[in-house]
């Protein structure tokens, strides 16, 4: 018979006593596989398993590989057909970040439960027996646990509790898993291309990526800024000097560097480089009124940070800032300090940037708006190491590398079909969430965007604390259960 969200999740915390055993021990298996983001040899097992698990709850599946790159780890698309008028589209990825074992407490792919985190005193337990249950503060420890293997088994999870509610879903599923996420998704838009029809027939699309309560609650977000990532070299003399003998004869690299990135920005955090705002989408008032609506976690996001003041003053909000593009230096580089400091000009100074961008931005023309900017400081800038005539020939060098960038996507806060999702997700929940505009970080939303031109939500599930991309990688089991308390809700919630 077809579902309510009422008949199956009003009987979900039974359905988790008599069933938690099992699901911690799919959950195990699958985080057992290695699934190192560019090592496709492990990949096979991690696809096999996905297939297999969905397919066990009447799922047809796909495996997508990429033509240009056929080795490299493809996708597995999955479809459930009801026959509903309302498609869900669910996104997830099977590959993780590489760990060094010497760090684990245990290691990373021997998945362990502790009674809660480690670093709190939390002690290993068995996994529970047929009847038993676990406290919502134990945790299965393992490399993506949260990131971003379990909304596969949240998944998996949810349609078993369905079944055995004798309900069939309310709304027809797609599944996208992907395992090149950690690598930026290379292929995503091949897969994309090639298959549109099949991922435009879901209504609306969910990321089930991320922790849920980042910001001290749980919010479902609406887009992500996007990225570009640039290298910098200043090139000084031909060999390090001794700045005794060469001192205010050869400039020094560094300074210069200093002073062009002291350019970038004002006192109050400002970016100076011309038109750096001028392409940014206008809010609407629906995302101005949300990202208002988080005012008050401010201090409570400082006191995280370590910080007493935000940049350029307290007056502005979070999520206003999230609203418009940022530049970061995500490191510097000449010579040496501290023990490792010498008497010398360096031969080159060298910096790491990053930007972020809003939807509107253009990554391409704010890099060439950041060369314009350096050469109308005097330097000459380059894509690459200069010849020995272009030193002779210019005072002050500069290599500008773009890296990889991608664009931001912002989904309308009002498109009917991302209001549906919002709902169900807050139901599940059972309270208002905090509703983000645009998160800070990226995912590689914009394929979607782009390619499907459907809506995506974000509806993360992992808790905050849960060292993605760290060693001792965690999912709290009270998050894990309200991640398929949130699935089966979507799941019987009436679309269309």
């Amino acid at each position: 018979m077809p579902a309510t969200d009422r008949n199956v999740l009003d009987g979900l915390a039974s359905w988790r006593t008599a069933n938690e055993w099992r699901v911690l021990r799919e959950l195990c298996d699958f985080l057992s596989l290695r699934n190192v983001a560019g090592e496709p040899g492990h990949m096979r097992e991690n696809c096999a398993w996905i297939r297999s698990a969905l397919e066990r709850r009447g799922a047809r599946t796909e495996l997508w590989r990429s033509a240009a790159e056929p080795e490299a780890p493809p996708a597995v698309f999955g479809e459930l057909n009801v026959g509903a008028p309302w498609t869900v589209g669910v996104y997830a990825h099977y590959d993780g970040q590489p760990a060094d074992e010497s760090h684990w407490t245990v290691g990373p792919w021997t998945p362990a439960v502790f009674s809660d985190r480690i670093d709190r005193g939390g002690v290993r337990l068995a996994l529970p027996k047929a009847g038993e249950t676990l406290g919502d503060d134990c945790r299965v420890y393992a490399r993506s646990a949260s990131d971003d293997k379990t909304p596969v088994v949240a998944l998996l999870a949810a349609l078993d509790a369905l079944r055995d509610a004798e309900a069939e879903p309310a709304v027809n599923l797609l599944v996208f898993i992907e395992g090149e996420e950690e690598t930026t998704s290379p292929h995503l838009a091949e897969h994309i291309a090639a298959h549109r029809d099949a991922m435009a027939a879901a209504d609306v699309w969910l990321f089930c990526d991320g922790p849920a309560d980042t910001f001290g609650r749980r919010h479902v977000a609406f887009g992500v800024r996007g990225d570009v990532e640039l290298e910098l070299t200043v090139w000084g003399p031909g060999h390090e000097l001794h700045s005794g003998h060469w001192g205010n004869f050869v400039m020094n690299p560094a300074m210069e560097l200093a002073r062009l990135i002291g350019s970038l920005k004002d006192a109050e955090g400002r970016v100076l480089i011309d038109g750096f705002y001028d392409d940014a989408d206008a809010f609407s008032e629906t995302e101005l009124a949300a990202a208002h609506e988080a005012d008050g976690l401010d201090d409570a996001l400082r006191r995280q940070a370590g910080v007493g003041r935000s940049e350029g003053g307290n007056a502005e909000p979070y999520f206003s800032r999230m609203l418009r593009p940022s530049l970061n230096v995500r490191g510097l580089e000449a010579a040496g300090v501290g023990p490792r400091a010498r008497n010398v000009i360096p031969d080159a100074a060298r910096a790491s940037l990053d930007i972020r961008t809003v939807r509107g931005s253009d990554p391409h023309r704010l890099v060439e708006a950041l060369r314009d900017h350096a050469r109308r400081m005097g330097f000459a800038v380059l894509d690459r190491a200069p010849t020995e005539a272009e030193r002779d020939e210019h005072a002050r060098l500069l290599t500008l590398v773009e890296l990889d960038s991608y664009p931001a996507v912002r989904t309308d806060m009002n498109d009917p079909a991302a209001r549906w999702a919002l709902l169900a997700v807050e139901r599940a929940a059972g309270e208002k969430l905090l509703r983000v505009p645009t998160l800070g970080s990226s995912m590689p939303m914009h394929a979607f965007a782009e390619g499907v031109g459907k809506p995506v939500v974000i509806t993360p599930m992992a808790n905050a604390d849960n060292n993605q991309h760290a060693a001792d990688e965690n999912i709290r089991l009270g998050h894990f259960w309200a991640g398929v308390r949130m699935l089966a809700t979507v799941l019987t919630s009436r679309g269309g």
